[in-house]
């Protein structure tokens, strides 16, 4: 006879709720980073309930990305409303300070990619209008290193000192050792290579 034990097997607690129209960013601690629709990114509490500051940075018809999180910043990359061809797929880095919620960098305008802000080594990785691969540093939104690769640039992917990069035509590899960026090759890769030169660091 088959017996049916009754009780879950996995039981859930509701440990909190947050208000609506609250989007969860960044979790650390007790301290949620978050934005909400109306265009605002904000800092809350989980423990006190307390908003700890919360400011508008962008609007309703702009996208925002997950952001990265680097010692006192946040790192968000905000695109530029859809409207007009000018500002199309065009956005910016901003770099907020946690614990102000004011911006300590704004970069110039640059391509709004499919990917969020991407740490290599000291520097956050993007692109310009004009193709090229951006480092901008940590602290300052300076850029460190620039190299023309072209559009289309997809999510790069670290390993160690080094950072593949893959566009539309070409797969990029760039390094970071004792602080000096250098390209180390360039080619046009088939699908299968890219695959194994990325998984298993092979160049």
């Amino acid at each position: 006879k088959m017996v049916v034990d009754p009780k879950p097997l996995l039981k859930f607690n509701v440990l909190d709720t947050l208000d609506q129209g609250i989007i969860p960013d960044n979790l650390r601690d007790e301290i949620l980073y978050y934005h909400k629709e109306n265009g605002t990114i904000g800092q809350l509490n989980l423990k006190t309930k307390e908003i700890l500051w919360e400011r508008e940075f962008f609007k309703p018809e702009m996208k925002i990305s997950i952001p990265h999180e680097y010692k006192d910043k946040l790192y968000y990359l905000i695109s530029y409303a859809k409207k007009g061809a000018e500002k199309r797929n065009k956005g910016k880095i901003i770099a907020i300070n946690r614990k102000t919620g004011y911006p300590d960098w704004l970069s110039k305008d640059l391509y709004f990619y499919n990917f969020h802000p991407i740490q290599f080594g000291t520097t956050i990785i993007s692109g310009d209008t004009n193709g090229n691969v951006l480092f901008l540093d940590l602290e300052t939104g300076a850029t460190q290193a620039k190299f023309q690769v072209g559009s289309s640039l997809t999510t790069p992917i670290v390993v160690n000192d080094d950072v593949f990069i893959k566009t539309e035509k070409k797969l990029f590899c760039f390094t970071n050792k004792q602080s000096t960026f250098k390209k180390l090759f360039s080619f046009w890769p088939t699908l299968d290579y890219s695959e194994r030169l990325i998984s298993q660091n092979i160049y």
